[in-house]
């Protein structure tokens, strides 16, 4: 609890900002009166009115939240306090709602008392009201990290749909390192234990950053609630490219690495596309130049000795000798460029076996001594099995051709 009241101390200072808006009392708090300690003292400041007219006004306006904040200030202003009596709380709690003064000073109350319950309420409550809201969500991810027991309660609050959701799910802030995309996994595996639903855009850069800092097994579990798919899951994810064909092209949709990613850049591009009822198709255009990665993918699997399997529209040999498969095991790519034809599909093969799990598999341009243009047409790439131990993946449908 330490690191948090430090962390969120700043928050105090923040009650600078906030006008009250009422004539009868309103507060000269500004930043350079809280002092920068590690107890975020109550009533920092007294209100410009005497505790004489404030007991008036309050037996007058007793609903008055405002005016109940500058009464309570001075008895605790008296007793040089650092938290609030329980009759304080309790009508603060109960006529202080609409105050943003009154909770963030319960907030504070609670942070001086260790109480994690109080803490989160307060923000959940300020928040709802629209009040710091990027300072606050900044809070709550920074509290996410640090204190591991509040998660499941951060969970309960998010189930209940809170306007603040889309701002802490999808939050940029706070996420530069490992130790932030661990803990928000921890977090939406909680949402998908208690069936919450969870957008594309709130899950995927999570699943995306454990790829990326090597946490496979926590990434694929991600992924895996997400899509409620059972093992095992097909190899690769989506081998006929209907998910592919349907992702909207929209910059806001974010690709997972357990999905399709292709790549596009000067002289070269991949597209899948789906025309009426037709099976999907993946479009690979190359002027021929460098070596370009067309499409790739994290894939669900034990080291093994693999074959990749693709089938096309009217595919030339001399063209699919020009591409290849790539797998990555960290910086080591097993090339996969030995090509044969089966059953009338074309078949990648290579030498030696894939000697890591999870790699990412990559399809690729092979380097030319010319740049004669290439235009290709693919229906399903699926991976089959060459070790005998190892169970294969059911093989996909061949999907009708749409030439």
């Amino acid at each position: 609890m330490d690191k948090i009241r430090s962390t969120v101390i700043a928050i105090a200072q923040l009650s600078a900002a906030i006008a009250l808006g009422v004539v009868a009392y309103k507060s000269s708090v500004i930043a350079s009166d809280i002092k920068a300690s590690r107890r975020a003292v109550l009533f920092e400041t007294m209100p410009k009115i005497s505790l004489e007219e404030l007991q008036r006004r309050v037996q007058a306006m007793p609903l008055q939240p405002d005016l109940l904040h500058g009464l309570i200030a001075h008895r605790v202003k008296q007793r040089d306090a650092r938290v609030l009596d329980e009759s304080e709380r309790s009508a603060m709690q109960s006529l202080g709602w609409q105050s943003t003064v009154i909770q963030l000073d319960l907030y504070k109350d609670g942070l001086n008392r260790s109480d994690v319950n109080t803490v989160m309420t307060r923000i959940d409550g300020l928040l709802r009201r629209g009040k710091m809201t990027e300072e606050l969500v900044n809070v709550l991810i920074e509290i996410e990290q640090v204190a591991p027991q509040t998660r499941r309660m951060l969970v309960d609050l998010l189930a209940d749909k809170p306007n603040w959701r889309r701002d802490f799910l999808t939050a940029p802030e706070g996420f530069a390192g490992a130790d932030a995309v661990a803990a928000r996994a921890s977090t939406l595996n909680m949402m998908f234990d208690q069936k919450l639903s969870i957008k594309r855009e709130e899950v995927a850069r999570i699943v995306n950053g454990l790829e990326v800092t090597g946490k496979l097994d926590q990434a694929e579990k991600l992924w895996r609630k997400f899509h409620h798919i059972p093992r095992p899951a097909p190899r690769p994810y989506d081998p006929n490219f209907n998910q592919l064909a349907s992702t909207p092209l929209d910059s806001q949709h974010q690709t997972m690495a357990y999905e399709w990613r292709t790549g596009s850049g000067a002289g070269y591009s991949a597209e899948a596309r789906q025309i009426g009822s037709e099976s999907p198709v993946l479009n690979i255009t190359w002027d021929g130049r460098a070596a370009p990665v067309f499409i790739r993918q994290r894939l669900i699997s034990e080291p093994d000795r693999f074959e990749v399997s693709v089938d096309g529209v009217a595919l030339d040999p001399g063209a699919m000798r020009r591409i290849a498969f790539v797998f990555y095991c960290g910086g080591r790519p097993i090339f996969h460029d030995l090509v044969s034809r089966k059953e009338g599909r074309f078949v990648y093969s290579a030498n030696e076996p894939v000697t890591c799990a999870n790699p990412e598999m990559r399809l690729v341009g092979m380097p030319q001594d010319s740049s004669n243009p290439l235009e290709i047409e693919l229906t399903s790439i699926w991976l089959q099995s060459r070790g005998a131990s190892r169970p294969n993946v059911e093989r996909p449908p061949k999907p009708t051709p749409t030439k």
